[in-house]
């Protein structure tokens, strides 16, 4: 019975694990642009950081799993490469 009683404890700790992000990931992606909308600088910059830490987590998980990949490199290129043409050559910010 007390082995039962801890494997249940562990499903409910990621339970709420999983619920804490689930709530923090809705307030980071509606609740703050809904407030800085006003100030495009401010949403300037969360935006940013997003795409930044997205490509940066990817980078942290393909070394921590210990498989060195190359493509996930050629297409954060790809994507700063098509939006430097976007952005000079069209206007497009």
């Amino acid at each position: 019975m007390q082995g039962n009683r801890g494997a249940v404890q562990a499903s409910n700790y990621g339970l709420w694990k999983s619920l804490v992000l689930a709530v923090c990931l809705v307030i980071y992606l509606i609740v703050l642009p809904a407030y800085f909308a006003e100030s495009r600088y401010v949403l300037r910059v969360i935006t940013t950081a997003s795409v930044l830490s997205f490509i940066s987590l990817g980078v942290w998980l393909t070394f921590t799993i210990g498989r060195i990949n190359i493509g996930q490199g050629a297409f954060a290129l790809i994507g700063g490469y098509t939006t430097a043409i976007l952005s000079t050559k069209l206007g497009v910010s």
